[in-house]
């Protein structure tokens, strides 16, 4: 069973059960506008914060503590910027004593607009779990880091403006899940955990605000259910 519903994570998740998930996935939205470069380079960026990060408000912790509660043992991969870490480590290793583990997707095809600053060619993934949650995978799933292109052909393929690698996603349900368990996704995007836990006989629940994205995510996902019943016969 994979299923995405529309509407808003904060509602929608007070419907799921306490201690009924196995794995959570989330790559929450976040906004900051800033400008990069200079000259030809130049470009304004908008990235988007919407529920899980407020500007104006602070770090918003209450989506954390329902995904706490749902979760049978704190087992969570959060999709964040490097201005967020700190909250996160706050709360997940100085308030709930978790192990963590860093891990960060690094793009080798970035535009090349450094100025005064290192390259932004990395995306951060930090990966929190309570003691007595088993770690899975081998030496080849298991790497602190991922390195691809950017996700240009995803992108249109997918209407979304930030999808993740199917295969990054991949490690992540290989190494803290096992066949059957239930996966969380709280802000599904382009639905890349739904259709991989689809492929990885995991089953998955998945919210969406945004009907566009919604709407497409679900076309995704159908195409994958029907291709791997295709295989089948």
């Amino acid at each position: 069973m994979q299923k995405i519903f529309l509407g808003d994570s904060y509602k929608l998740i007070k419907g799921i059960e306490d201690n009924s998930v196995d794995l959570v996935i989330i790559d929450p939205p976040y906004e900051q506008a800033v400008k990069q470069g200079t000259g030809a380079f130049g470009v304004k960026k908008r990235l988007c914060y919407s529920q899980l990060f407020d500007i104006s408000n602070g770090f918003d912790l209450s989506i954390l503590d329902e995904l706490c509660r749902v979760l049978k043992k704190i087992n969570i991969y959060i999709f964040c910027s490097k201005n967020q870490v700190i909250p996160l480590l706050d709360y997940f290793v100085i308030e709930r004593k978790c192990y963590w583990t860093p891990i960060r997707w690094i793009k080798d095809n970035v535009p090349p607009t450094c100025n005064n600053k290192y390259l932004n060619d990395s995306e951060y993934c930090l990966f929190f779990r309570e003691k007595g949650v088993k770690l899975y995978g081998d030496c080849n799933t298991k790497k602190t880091y991922y390195i691809s292109h950017t996700n240009v052909i995803d992108k249109k393929k997918y209407n979304h403006p930030t999808p993740k690698p199917e295969d990054l996603i991949k490690r992540f349900i290989i190494n803290s899940s096992v066949e059957g368990d239930l996966v969380l996704d709280t802000f599904s995007g382009s639905g890349t955990t739904a259709v991989v836990c689809k492929k990885l006989r995991r089953r998955c629940v998945a919210f969406e605000n945004n009907k566009k994205y919604f709407l497409s995510s679900v076309e995704r996902l159908e195409a994958a259910t029907a291709q791997q019943k295709l295989f089948k016969q």
